[in-house]
């Protein structure tokens, strides 16, 4: 099954994407995808004891992920000034909107889906607050009534989340850079090895 997304304007021109839906990632199976189209990749049987560790990885929660950041980037080649979150440096963050707050879902009439990031979080003053992420935004309009989460600070992640950002100064076919650091048996480790060759940062963000 391939879901073909609407045509996202981008840029002052129309753009297709596709989103495959798959059982499992196959190596030898080929999906025809148009020619200059983004692809996005979903898998929909992780097996129980995946999704008990990684439940991000739900398949409507995975499909809503693949889905904002294709929207908001298809070609992943949007790079923005921000600070190294180790080193006293800047480098290049790419534009991936669910990626730092992938551990927090939220519903719509039962279906899971995946909490983003807001333009707000792109900020050079590094500020925190509410209007980082949908969620953190939501839930400073909603008061009680919504579940509270830790301030997400700009070029930041939450607990599971994770960002990834090109280093200038690292040898050139070590640029692209995932943080934070984690074990392998770590669940955003994890989620990397589900979605395996088809992550859309392994597939189109290496700059030349």
């Amino acid at each position: 099954l391939a879901a073909t997304a609407s045509r996202i304007r981008a840029t002052g021109r129309d753009r297709v994407a596709v989103v495959h839906l798959r059982k499992s990632w196959n190596e030898d199976e080929h999906l025809p995808t148009p020619v200059g189209a983004a692809t996005g990749w979903v898998f929909t049987a992780i097996g129980p004891e995946t999704e008990a560790t990684v439940p991000w990885l739900h398949w409507t929660v995975a499909l809503s992920h693949e889905i904002l950041e294709l929207v908001a980037d298809p070609d992943l080649n949007t790079l923005i000034k921000g600070p190294h979150p180790a080193a006293k440096r800047e480098v290049f963050h790419y534009r991936e909107v669910c990626d730092p707050v992938q551990a927090n879902m939220y519903q719509i009439d039962g279906v899971l889906l995946s909490n983003f990031v807001l333009p707000h979080y792109y900020n050079g003053e590094g500020e925190a607050g509410g209007d980082n992420d949908f969620l953190g935004w939501r839930s400073k309009r909603l008061g009680r009534t919504a579940p509270k989460l830790p301030a997400l600070k700009a070029f930041r992640w939450r607990h599971h989340g994770e960002i990834g950002f090109w280093d200038p100064t690292l040898h050139r076919t070590n640029r692209y850079v995932t943080f934070p650091l984690s074990d392998p048996d770590d669940p955003p480790d994890k989620a990397r090895k589900v979605k395996g060759e088809t992550g859309r940062l392994r597939r189109y963000a290496r700059p030349r």
